[in-house]
């Protein structure tokens, strides 16, 4: 889970490894102005994905919950909670990766606050 506060423009970001170029799934929610989320293969990549629904979009005066799971092809994102019935973004890669790594950032001009609540499945993903 993740809780987002902020205008628009924010991305996260998960790795195979810590190097930038190993980007392997890229989530822009309220991207294009809040008016956008979308799912990407890499860094400012092709929209693989992408939803207008307003429960994508983040707010600048609270926080959203969003649910984020992967496995290794398929990312998930879903506003709300796991247990929610909203609407699903997903994408399905046409390979295989194993996801080590995430990051966040903001976009563009405008301050995005983020709290993370993190449950990790029991494999082992040390080296």
């Amino acid at each position: 889970m993740v809780w987002i506060k902020g205008c628009k423009d924010a991305v996260i970001g998960l790795f195979e490894s810590t190097d930038v170029s190993s980007l392997v799934f890229e989530l822009v929610i309220g991207g294009y102005g809040n008016k956008k989320t979308t799912l990407r293969e890499k860094f400012v990549g092709v929209n693989m994905a992408e939803s207008f629904d307003p429960d994508f979009m983040i707010n600048p005066n609270q926080y959203t919950p969003f649910w984020i799971k992967w496995t290794s092809d398929t990312v998930y994102l879903r506003p709300g909670n796991m247990d929610s019935d909203g609407p699903v973004l997903q994408w399905t890669r046409h390979d295989t990766v194993s996801v080590r790594y995430m990051a966040f950032r903001t976009g563009y001009e405008c301050p995005v606050k983020v709290m993370w609540n993190l449950t990790c499945s029991k494999v082992d993903i040390t080296d």
